[in-house]
């Protein structure tokens, strides 16, 4: 198969257009034919090596993985985990002492390539209205986005600050709340980013770089606002 592995860590040059062997599926797995997979900055993160782990090489990329299993259009989960242990029994595999993000920091290969091997349990079937590369976008900045905003009880009537408005999960944060029915604020650092932002229609943008964001916020939301979603860090 075609696939883009690197075999070193480093720059964007290290990545490689080149034949791989094809993946094979084990217990318990699938070979999902990968038609759409998104950039996430975690590929960035996992092919410099930023974080120091060592992660078995040649390594291939993609956590945001759109593809057929036998015909059947399909989005890949990308978080792994045992399945067995108590976290994942209880819905919070990502505290699972195995758990690993597919084409990242793991040995797990993503999806730059032709194909990729899954778990049965991390395909999920995409519904006919829904296309394909729309659906590469969700797996990882919009569950991420909608687990924060219900775990905070967003909802109509509440209002949330939302930093970074540009970033993939500050998108998704600001589309979601306000789907939610809450009034969202959001913040920005310059004006190329604030054009972009204003595409989204929140409710109200600050300008990090020349406003004070709590100033701001006081003028729009005198009492404050209800909820605060900060993925930046």
């Amino acid at each position: 198969m075609k696939a883009v592995p690197f075999f070193e860590h480093g720059p964007v040059d290290v990545l490689q257009y080149c034949e791989f062997p094809d993946p094979v599926a084990g217990k318990g797995q699938v070979i999902v034919d990968v038609e759409y997979c998104g950039v996430n900055h975690l590929d960035i993160w996992t092919r410099i090596g930023i974080s120091g782990k060592k992660i078995k090489l040649p390594h291939i990329c993609g956590c945001d993985i759109v593809g057929t299993v036998k015909g059947q259009r399909v989005m890949v989960y990308p978080g792994f985990s045992c399945g067995k242990c108590k976290y994942c029994k209880s819905g919070h595999e990502n505290l699972c002492s195995e758990f690993a993000i597919i084409g990242g920091m793991s040995d797990w290969s993503g999806g730059y390539a032709e194909k990729v091997a899954v778990p049965l349990r991390n395909v999920i079937t995409i519904p006919k209205a829904l296309k394909s590369e729309t659906a590469a976008t969700l797996a990882v900045s919009y569950l991420v986005a909608w687990n924060m905003l219900k775990a905070n009880g967003a909802d109509k009537g509440k209002t949330i600050l939302v930093y970074g408005a540009t970033s993939g999960v500050g998108m998704a944060t600001i589309q979601l709340g306000k789907a939610l029915g809450a009034r969202v604020i959001t913040t920005v650092s310059n004006g190329k980013k604030r054009e972009f932002a204003e595409k989204l229609y929140p409710h109200h943008i600050i300008d990090r770089t020349s406003q004070n964001i709590a100033d701001e916020v006081k003028k729009v939301i005198p009492a404050g606002v209800d909820i605060v979603i900060d993925h930046v860090g």
